[in-house]
C-alpha cells in the first residue's frame, strides 16, 4: 500500500511537472519576438512570459522535464546512468543559454541586466 501510494505520488509529481514545462514552452512559442530567417537587424529582444526570467526559457523547461525523469525513475535500477545523461545534458544545455545570453548583451545595448540565461534568479 505504501509503494503504490509513493507511485501515485511521484507520477503526480511528474504530471505536474510535464504540465508547467508544457505550459512555459507553449508560453515561449507565442512570445517569441522574430520568426527564422529574419536579419539581426529586425531581430528584437524577446518579451513576456518566462523570458522576464531567462533568455532561454525553452532551455529551461528542457532541464525540468529530465529533472522528472529522474524523480520518477528513482525506483528503476537504471536511476545512475540517467543521472549521468541529465548532467550531461544539463551542461551542455548551461554551455548554449550562457553563449545564447553573452550573444544577446552584446547585440542589444538595452537588454535587461536582470534577466538570467537559465535558472531564474540564479544562472
Amino acid at each position: 500500500v505504501i509503494l503504490a501510494s509513493l507511485r501515485h505520488q511521484k507520477s503526480k509529481e511528474l504530471e505536474e511537472g510535464s504540465s508547467a514545462a508544457k505550459a512555459i514552452t507553449l508560453q515561449k512559442s507565442s512570445t517569441s519576438s522574430s520568426p527564422k530567417g529574419k536579419s539581426i537587424a529586425s531581430y528584437k529582444i524577446p518579451y513576456g512570459g518566462w523570458f522576464q526570467y531567462v533568455s532561454c526559457p525553452h532551455y529551461t523547461t528542457e532541464i525540468l522535464i529530465y529533472i522528472s525523469l529522474i524523480i520518477m525513475a528513482q525506483n528503476i535500477k537504471c536511476t545512475s546512468p540517467l543521472i549521468a545523461l541529465v548532467l550531461f545534458i544539463l551542461l551542455e544545455l548551461g554551455h548554449s543559454a550562457l553563449s545564447q545570453h553573452d550573444w544577446y548583451h552584446t547585440q542589444f545595448k538595452d537588454y535587461p541586466l536582470d534577466r538570467k540565461a537559465i535558472i531564474p534568479f540564479i544562472l
